[in-house]
């Protein structure tokens, strides 16, 4: 997607207010303030460029808008969200479901406590954290979740909340094409259910990059976040069977192996 001017000075002053204030900022003074590009704002929160919140009345730019612009600021924040990300994936592979306080994170990503909240922002709707910043400062805290691992990079991430975008659009505006995705959706479920039978074991993210559902059910046109709703509506284990360490690669490899031998 390419933005005009307008586009991206309106995302580079969004951005510029929203870290100044480390938050969203109010829709009423943005749009006040950019009144003549009132209907290009609209469309850019259609197009998933802009983040709006009915519920507080506030706005913010997306996270994959942020490889739209070339801007130092934006730069900037993009930096700091890739290394919140991979520190996430680090500490979740070192310590599986384990908190950590939000002032040692930050001294882990080599980052201020604001610069932290900041990218936590901005990769919210991604839903690889879960946190409680509400509390006082030395109470603030965060884990990564295991969702953090379906993406095979930063950039996979942003990627993929670009097509999860898309995904949610097309479904309001053409309910019929929909079809599409009840297909895919039902392969992937019983793929799934196939992989529990096999082995309970089997970790959510196991099952979406495993061969069988990245070659069959059409895995390339929905995004990760997707997979994972769709998988974990047949997940069949309890809570107690979902802890533990992540599972490593070649895992993945024989999970491979044992359903096309199952198959045969």
């Amino acid at each position: 997607m390419k933005l005009n001017e307008i586009e991206k000075n309106l995302l580079i002053e969004l951005f510029a207010r929203c870290h100044e204030e480390r938050k969203p900022i109010s829709a009423k003074r943005f749009y006040a303030d950019f009144n003549k590009h009132y209907s290009q704002i609209m469309e850019m929160i259609t197009n998933g460029l802009i983040v709006g919140n009915p519920h507080d009345g506030t706005v913010r730019p997306s996270s994959w808008s942020t490889c739209l612009v070339d801007d130092k600021l934006v730069d900037s924040v993009v930096f700091n969200m890739s290394k919140l990300f991979y520190e996430s994936r680090k500490h979740l592979i070192e310590h599986t479901n384990t908190p950590i306080a939000l002032e040692d994170f930050a001294n882990d990503c080599d980052l201020s406590v604001e610069d932290v909240v900041e990218a936590m922002l901005y990769l919210q709707d991604a839903e690889i954290i879960n946190h409680n910043l509400t509390t006082p400062e030395k109470n603030k805290w965060l884990i990564p979740l295991t969702s953090i691992l379906d993406f095979v990079d930063f950039d996979d991430l942003l990627e993929n909340q670009k097509k999860q975008h898309a995904e949610d659009r097309e479904a309001k505006e053409e309910p019929t094409k929909l079809r599409h995705n009840q297909l895919a959706k039902k392969i992937v479920q019983a793929i799934a259910t196939m992989f529990w039978q096999i082995d309970r074991t089997f970790t959510i993210t196991d099952i979406i990059n495993s061969k069988p559902i990245q070659e069959n059910a059409d895995a390339a046109r929905y995004s990760k976040k997707t997979l994972r709703r769709w998988v974990t509506e047949v997940d069949p284990r309890d809570a107690n069977e979902k802890t533990g360490r992540p599972k490593r690669t070649e895992l993945v490899e024989t999970i491979n192996s044992r359903l096309e031998v199952t198959a045969n």
